[in-house]
């Protein structure tokens, strides 16, 4: 709400040359939605287009340009794809990953017509960075939000109520999701207690102690069922399915929307999701709790148990929806197999990263797919069936990136115990895809088989049948 001469000085800036503009301010001040509505202006200005690259979930700054890429349909490098095309990026919650923006830096350097538009809690620190600070709601505003999520009229105890929340608008809305139960001036009474009890301290923003006191008061006006749900739900990075939410997190569907009703957590389609400034205090009380271990297992195994469904899909000719489904729980994904790798579950490493080869391969996670699979590799070197798939996913993945000399080093790591009734000799070394791959995936019913007792052969060794040499063709996922 409002903001209308912000969304106009952030639009002035684009327009009169700023190629890289980061919106600065603490968590829970609106830089999200001031980014796209000003990004909403500019889509008429950009030829090639405007588009939303959410970093919120990522942990490891290598994964920001292969995620840029994979939002722009990159297959090729991303300073190549985008070349002279005229595009405006944003870049939203960068902050996490802050370390990655040499490399955007040079990305607008070796891109002429590329315009970033960045949101985070504090500056990149690089040359030709325009800073815009977002400040908090003004007065007006504040108000209008309020009275917007409460439906009450304004009042003298309401604006002392917004003043006190420094009229930032992840407060104002925490405040006015309780106005169901409690009055405005008892609202008031209570938060103010737990804002000046936070605001003694000298060791953070003040602005950002201000929305802390706010979610933690919200936290604490939960009853333990809310209050144990809250904390289990930060263990989903990126969101979570009503089932998963269920197999995780032990939720139940009249929990889930108490939380949703007092803007804890969000409901978007069939995801349940959390804003990252809330997700991050859910984070802290998850930690704090005996069950922390237990929930990230879960949540590990859980993620297992999607990819090991997954992979005879993907591999068997009729993948359905499951490329999709598997890229919407990348991040959940990516946080499960962190997880399994500190707690050096390496065989689970390598059963899910050999279950995602394909995934990655299909939907262009190239080289964070090639990373996954290589490390796994390195840290477990039995030979086992997880290990046998791990190598053919090694080598698929290194074939897909043009690099056959790396797909036969990953083919040398030795013998394999077949996961599916093909043979599969284990003294045999698994070879770059196109030789020996031929006898690997032939059917143990052999090629004189009748033709309604042949297995269907999994796709990357339908590949490798299909190339009969070096090349390595990519054959369309549907």
């Amino acid at each position: 709400m409002g903001r209308e001469r912000e969304v106009e000085e952030l639009a002035s800036l684009l327009r009169d040359g700023a190629r890289l503009l980061t919106l600065t301010g603490p968590g829970g001040s609106g830089k999200t939605r001031l980014a796209i509505e000003a990004a909403a202006e500019l889509v008429p200005e950009f030829r090639n287009g405007v588009f939303w690259v959410g970093l919120a979930p990522l942990r490891d700054p290598g994964l920001v340009t292969d995620t840029i890429a994979q939002a722009l349909g990159a297959k090729d490098g991303l300073a190549e794809h985008i070349g002279e095309r005229e595009l405006l990026l944003l870049l939203d919650n960068l902050e996490q990953v802050i370390e990655a923006a040499p490399e955007l830096a040079i990305l607008v350097e070796s891109c002429p017509y590329l315009t970033l538009l960045v949101t985070s809690r504090e500056l990149l620190r690089v040359r030709g960075e325009v800073e815009y600070q977002v400040l908090p709601l003004a007065e007006s505003e504040a108000v209008e939000l309020f009275c917007a999520r409460s439906r009450l009229e304004p009042g003298d105890t309401i604006a002392e109520l917004y003043r006190r929340l420094d009229n930032l608008p992840l407060a104002v809305e925490l405040a006015a999701a309780r106005t169901s139960v409690l009055s405005p001036a008892q609202i008031l009474e209570r938060l103010s207690k737990r804002l000046d009890l936070l605001k003694g301290g000298r060791d953070a923003d003040a602005r950002q102690q201000t929305l802390r006191a706010a979610i933690e008061w919200s936290y604490e006006l939960l009853d333990e069922v809310e209050k144990h749900l809250f904390g289990r739900l930060a263990v989903f990075v990126g969101g979570c399915t009503l089932e998963s939410a269920e197999q995780v997190a032990e939720a139940d569907l009249d929990t889930l929307q108490s939380l949703v009703d007092k803007s804890l957590l969000r409901h978007t389609g069939e995801r349940f999701w959390m804003l990252e400034t809330i997700r991050e205090y859910a984070e802290e009380r998850l930690a704090e709790s005996s069950e922390a271990h237990e929930i990230g297992r879960r949540h590990a195994e859980h993620l297992l148990a999607l990819g090991e469904e997954a992979y005879p899909h993907l591999h068997g000719g009729s993948p359905g929806d499951w490329f999709d489904r598997l890229e919407r729980e990348h991040d959940n994904l990516r946080a499960a197999l962190d997880r399994l790798e500190a707690l050096a579950e390496t065989k689970r490493v390598l059963q899910l990263t050999g279950a995602l080869a394909e995934f990655w391969a299909v939907k262009g996670h190239l080289s964070e797919g090639r990373r996954r699979v290589e490390s796994a590799l390195s840290a477990d070197r039995r030979p086992t069936a997880a290990r046998g798939r791990a190598l053919i996913g090694a080598a698929d993945l290194a074939k897909a990136t043009g690099d056959p000399a790396t797909g036969e080093a990953a083919g040398r790591g030795g013998g394999c115990a077949a996961p599916f009734p093909w043979r599969c000799p284990r003294q045999r070394p698994v070879a770059a895809p196109g030789r020996d791959c031929h006898d690997r995936a032939r059917p143990s019913g052999g090629a004189g088989a009748p033709r309604g007792e042949r297995p269907a052969l999994p796709r990357p060794r339908g590949r490798a049948l299909h190339a009969g040499g070096d090349s390595f063709p990519r054959v369309d996922a549907r």
